[in-house]
């Protein structure tokens, strides 16, 4: 789940493992990204947080911390 979430961030916004795996942990504490265990995918609580924008802003927010 993670790995696979990464994988699309990376793709998104060519940016490091490290740096998506934040903003993975950043969605997360925020409740944006569920995750589902039992059959292992995650599901975002809206499709525009997968935009570029929306990614470029929540590295940033990542970065400032």
């Amino acid at each position: 789940m993670k790995a696979n979430f990464c994988e699309v961030v990376i793709g998104i916004i060519n940016c490091t493992q490290r740096e998506a795996e934040a903003i993975y942990e950043l969605y997360k504490e925020y409740k944006i990204l569920k995750t589902d265990v039992v059959i292992g995918q995650y599901t975002l609580s809206h499709g525009a947080f997968l935009d570029k924008e929306t990614l470029l802003n929540a590295l940033s927010k990542v970065k400032e911390s």
